[in-house]
């Protein structure tokens, strides 16, 4: 993960490159990687305001800007992610949020963030009592890969890793979001229009 020059007032924590521990302690924050377009990776005036006001962080991979905001723990993650994106467009109107980042990973990824072997990874694939996430997809000469939040949630949640202080959005979370995103209303928003035709009829 390339992240924008560190300015003083613009920090950047370590999102995908936080080595995974045996060991848990409080969730302090989470990490929502955003897909965006509209913002300049040079413009230090830009990065520094965004991650003052917001929280947010500019990154690359693969040539893909993202935009990394930081929800703490005690506060709603799609309300927060929703009023974030609401104020960062309004502030920068060409900027346009996506998607929540899809980060795929092979075997050799999984292994090498875990800090185990890539065989460990292959039998944790093949168990049937726990059983490990579906493959994304499967890329070049047929190399499986994973998402990466399917894969966070599985060794936080089976094998009781921990990140760090940093952690991801759940996959019902980043449903949701993408949903908001693409301004795809929910069941309860649309069961509501639904009522309010039914009384107005």
């Amino acid at each position: 993960l390339n992240r924008i020059k560190s300015v003083a007032s613009c920090q950047p924590h370590h999102w995908l490159v936080i080595k995974v521990r045996r060991f848990r302690h409080s969730v302090m924050t989470t990490i929502i990687p955003l897909r965006v377009t509209g913002l300049d990776m040079s413009d230090d005036a830009t990065a520094c305001r965004l991650y003052e006001q917001w929280g947010a962080e500019l990154a690359t991979k693969n040539d893909v800007t993202m935009l990394l905001l930081t929800i703490d723990d005690t506060d709603d993650i799609i309300s927060t992610v929703a009023d974030s994106i609401s104020q960062i467009t309004l502030a920068f109107p060409e900027v346009v949020a996506e998607s929540v980042y899809r980060d795929l990973v092979s075997l050799s990824d999984i292994a090498d963030r875990v800090g185990v072997t890539k065989e460990a990874v292959r039998k944790w694939t093949m168990l049937t009592t726990t059983p490990f996430p579906h493959q994304f997809s499967t890329i070049g000469a047929g190399q499986k890969v994973w998402d990466w939040i399917d894969v966070y949630d599985w060794l936080t949640q089976v094998k009781k890793f921990d990140m760090e202080d940093e952690f991801l959005p759940t996959r019902k979370q980043v449903i949701a979001i993408d949903a908001y995103l693409a301004r795809i209303p929910d069941c309860i928003e649309l069961e509501w229009n639904h009522l309010q035709l039914k009384a107005q009829a």
